[in-house]
């Protein structure tokens, strides 16, 4: 008989628990930071097609254009045609959006190089846009730093 008094306590605590650990859970969401790829995702996605087209353009240059990683190096090797070209070079890091790190380069040799000795360790994407005039072209590569 005793234990039967026992139960609607019982139920009470479980329901007091249960409601402490769903209200912990949401808070827990709520201040949980949200990564985007950049802050202005949105407006981004929306040009998106002249992304797409730039990446069209650049399949002509798949096998000339190179990203290699040598030593503490990104080694660019770039065609003939590409000389001149003003670039913007994203080096990206797909777990952290605050080591993001953006370099601007005129291509005026075949070879060229980008420090990364001073990058953490891990995947980092590099990104490379390059403009003249109305011609624009995008490449770009994943390295295991």
């Amino acid at each position: 008989m005793k234990n039967g008094r026992l139960i609607p306590y019982i139920i009470i605590i479980a329901f007091i628990a249960f409601a402490t650990f769903v209200g912990s859970f949401i808070i827990r969401l709520v201040n949980t930071p949200i990564n985007l790829e950049s802050d202005d995702y949105y407006k981004k996605e929306i040009a998106y097609q002249s992304h797409i087209d730039k990446v069209k353009r650049s399949a002509i240059y798949k096998d000339e254009f190179k990203i290699k990683l040598v030593d503490k190096n990104v080694l660019l090797i770039i065609p003939e045609d590409l000389l001149g070209y003003q670039s913007q070079v994203q080096l990206f890091r797909p777990s952290n959006n605050e080591l993001d790190q953006h370099l601007t380069l005129r291509l005026d040799s075949k070879k060229m190089s980008i420090d990364i000795s001073s990058l953490q360790k891990g995947i980092w994407m590099i990104k490379i846009n390059l403009e003249k005039g109305d011609k624009s072209y995008y490449f770009e590569k994943a390295l295991d730093i």
